[in-house]
């Protein structure tokens, strides 16, 4: 809020002091201090899960959470968790005092029984067949799916056209077992 002071002064040594004087009672009458809350200090979410902030004293706010490895975005109030680790969000206002800190200590559970590369298939010898897992590849009774699009990797590659397709052609000559891993758009 601006206020309009008017007043007269006998010389320029008055003014300058009032002056100052008014700036000094204007930032302490009207500034808060800023404060931030991420919640409990040690939080489990599963990867892909965000951490949540809370800022308050005078906005709008500054976000810095560090380290930056692991966030999806260290300049945003509730960024993307991927790893596990200890963070500190660092926050300031351009309406509050000085700069607030939080820390949080994250463990991630991974994404349980994600991948589903489908049932097992049988081919005669020199025949190519297709590996065509259901539900592109992503588990749909009750595993936790991620955020696609999806990355794959089959294991091993002898014998696959390309490991890295939901939809490989497979001409092995011998038994072999494929895992299929699904990664999601945040790594996880």
């Amino acid at each position: 809020m601006a206020r309009t002071l008017i007043s007269y002064f006998s010389d320029a040594r008055s003014f300058l002091l009032a002056g100052i004087v008014m700036a000094i009672g204007a930032q302490d009458a009207y500034a808060q201090p800023c404060s931030v809350n991420i919640g409990a200090p040690a939080q489990t979410l599963s990867c892909g899960d965000n951490l949540n902030a809370n800022a308050s004293g005078g906005g709008p706010y500054t976000y810095l959470w560090s380290p930056a490895a692991g966030l999806s975005n260290p300049n945003i109030s509730n960024p993307v968790v991927i790893a596990s680790g200890t963070y500190t969000l660092t926050v300031t206002g351009t309406n509050c005092t000085g700069a607030a800190t939080d820390v949080v200590n994250v463990t991630i559970t991974p994404l349980n029984d994600m991948a589903n590369a489908g049932n097992n298939r049988t081919k005669c010898e020199g025949e190519t067949i297709t590996i065509s897992p259901p539900n592109g590849g992503v588990n749909t009774n009750g595993g936790q799916n991620g955020t696609g699009p999806y990355a794959y990797s089959w294991s091993p590659v002898t014998g696959l056209s390309d490991p890295t397709i939901l939809n490989p052609a497979c001409s092995v000559t011998t038994n072999t077992t494929y895992t299929l891993t699904v990664t999601d758009v945040f790594g996880c």
